[in-house]
C-alpha cells in the first residue's frame, strides 16, 4: 500500500498540513547492487589476489619489454666477417690508388718536339741518304750509357766486284768457298732474293775496273756492281750509338785507300763493353783490319764484313 505523507508548513506564523499526494516508490537498483556487492564479498579470497600479482606481476611485463628490446637491438648489429671484408676491400682499394699514382708518375710523359720520353729519344727521321755521315743533329746519342737512344744506321755507298748471284745460299757459299781457296776475300750477301758472293769494294769505277781485268786474267768471270745500304733507325744504348757514329767516316775513308790507324786505334780503344752481338762482331773486324795494315795484307776483306755487319744492326 502507498503511504501518504502529510508535509507541515508554516506560513505567517500558523502551522499548516499539506498532504502528499505523490506516490513513494522504492528503487530497486540500490538493493541489486547491494545484493551483488554481498554475493562478491562472500565469494572474497584474499589469496587470490596474491595469486593474481604473481602470476601477473608488473616486474615481469618489464623484464619482458626489456629483453624484447634487447633483442631488437642485437638484430641490427653488423656480423664481423661482414666487417673483416669491408675493412679488406678499402685497404685493397687505397693501396691501389696509391700504387696507380706512383706508377703513373714514373711511365707517362709528354711528347715534346722529340724531347726524352720515358727514357727514350724521340727523333725524327732524316729524309735525306746522299751523305755517308752520320746524322748527329738528328740522333742524339749523348747521356748515360744505359739509357736506350733511337740511332740511324746511315747508307753506305760502295762499288764491289760480284762473283755470281745464286738463288740459294748453299750455291752461294759454295762458290765464296771457291774464291776463299784461291786466296781471294769474298762474303756472302742477300739482297732482293738474291745471295751475292761480294769481292772487292771501292768507291772508284777505275779501281774495281782494274781488279775485274785481273779476275779475268786467271779464268774468274765477274762484274762490277753499285750498292747503297738502307738507312734504319734502331734501338741503341747510348754508349752504342755514340761509338758507331764514327764509323760510317771512317769507312767510307778506308775504301778510298786512305787508311789512317791511328783514327782506327783511337775507335776502337773507345770500344763500350757488354755490347751486342752485332756492335762485338763489329769491333772485332775493326781489330782485324788494323791488324792486316800493320802486316800489310789486303784489308778487303775486313771492309767487305764490317760494311755488312752495319747494314745488319739491328736485325739480330
Amino acid at each position: 500500500m502507498d503511504k501518504q505523507t502529510k508535509i507541515s508548513v508554516r506560513m505567517n506564523g500558523k502551522e499548516t498540513t499539506i498532504q502528499d499526494n505523490k506516490t513513494t516508490k522504492q528503487d530497486p537498483w540500490p538493493n541489486a547492487y547491494q545484493q551483488q556487492a554481498a554475493a562478491l564479498d562472500n565469494k572474497y579470497d584474499p589469496d587470490d589476489l596474491i595469486e593474481f600479482e604473481k602470476n601477473h606481476s608488473s616486474d615481469d611485463q618489464a623484464d619482458d619489454w626489456y629483453k624484447n628490446i634487447n633483442v631488437r637491438k642485437k638484430q641490427k648489429k653488423i656480423p664481423p666477417v661482414v666487417k673483416v671484408f669491408a675493412v679488406s676491400a678499402v685497404s685493397a682499394i687505397l693501396v691501389g690508388v696509391t700504387i696507380g699514382f706512383i706508377m703513373l708518375g714514373m711511365f707517362v710523359g709528354i711528347d715534346n718536339g722529340g724531347e726524352a720520353v720515358n727514357g727514350v729519344a724521340s727523333v725524327p727521321a732524316d729524309g735525306d741518304t746522299s751523305t755517308a755521315a752520320p746524322d748527329t743533329e738528328n740522333s742524339p746519342v749523348t747521356g748515360d750509357a744505359t739509357e736506350t737512344v733511337t740511332y740511324s744506321a746511315q747508307p753506305l755507298s760502295a762499288i764491289f766486284v760480284q762473283g755470281g748471284a745464286y738463288s740459294s745460299v748453299e750455291s752461294a757459299e759454295a762458290a765464296q768457298q771457291g774464291f776463299l781457296s784461291s786466296g781471294y776475300p769474298a762474303v756472302v750477301w742477300e739482297k732482293d732474293g738474291w745471295h751475292r758472293v761480294i769481292m772487292h769494294v771501292s768507291n772508284s769505277q777505275a779501281t774495281v775496273d782494274q781488279q775485274i781485268s785481273s779476275f779475268q786474267s786467271e779464268g774468274l768471270e765477274t762484274i762490277d756492281k753499285a750498292w747503297t745500304t738502307e738507312q734504319t733507325d734502331v734501338q741503341l744504348p747510348s754508349s752504342e750509338a755514340e761509338w758507331l757514329e764514327s764509323f760510317p767516316k771512317l769507312w767510307t775513308t778506308a775504301i778510298t785507300g786512305e787508311i789512317t790507324i791511328e783514327s782506327w786505334d783511337e775507335w776502337v780503344s773507345s770500344y763500350p763493353e757488354d755490347s751486342s752481338t752485332t756492335v762485338q762482331a763489329l769491333q772485332a773486324e775493326a781489330k782485324g783490319l788494323i791488324e792486316a795494315i800493320n802486316s800489310d795484307q789486303s784489308t778487303q776483306s775486313s771492309l767487305l764484313k764490317m760494311w755488312k755487319l752495319y747494314a745488319d744492326i739491328g736485325k739480330e
